[in-house]
């Protein structure tokens, strides 16, 4: 299993010129925990504007935007709601959307359709939250 990933890092008061591509360590899974593999991200517009602005709680070396792993191993060994994917890669019945799931995503939904898919999302919602709720109960 790889012991590291690459990551685009942000470098203080460069703007985009500033992104180096560097390695990150890897946090390798434990037991009943999966790794989950992004194959492509893309930058927001508003990554791109605090890359070019800068952040006061950034510092030299940052992943920009939303680190997937990091979130990741955030949410590694505690507690955490449900997982609801919305993602342009996981088209109805895609290979990505079947693997998440597979790796323990509730439901998938493509960001496309999601307008389309809404009643079925509204659905998925109000069963986390039904089910929160009973186990707070």
């Amino acid at each position: 299993m790889q012991t590291d990933y690459a990551a685009w890092a942000w470098t203080s008061g460069q703007g985009l010129d500033g992104l180096t591509l560097t390695r990150k360590p890897l946090r390798q899974p434990g037991p009943g925990q999966v790794l989950v593999a992004n194959r492509a991200i893309a930058l927001n517009p508003v990554d791109w504007k605090i890359i070019e602005w800068g952040h006061p709680a950034w510092s030299t070396g940052r992943v920009p935007g939303v680190d997937g792993m990091a979130f990741l191993a955030e949410l590694a060994g505690r507690p955490h709601a449900p997982v609801v994917v919305v993602s342009s890669s996981t088209q109805d019945k895609s290979e990505q959307a079947i693997a998440a799931v597979k790796s323990g995503a509730i439901a998938c939904f493509d960001k496309s359709r999601l307008v389309n898919d809404a009643d079925r999302f509204v659905k998925v919602l109000r069963r986390v939250v039904g089910a929160r709720d009973k186990a707070a109960a």
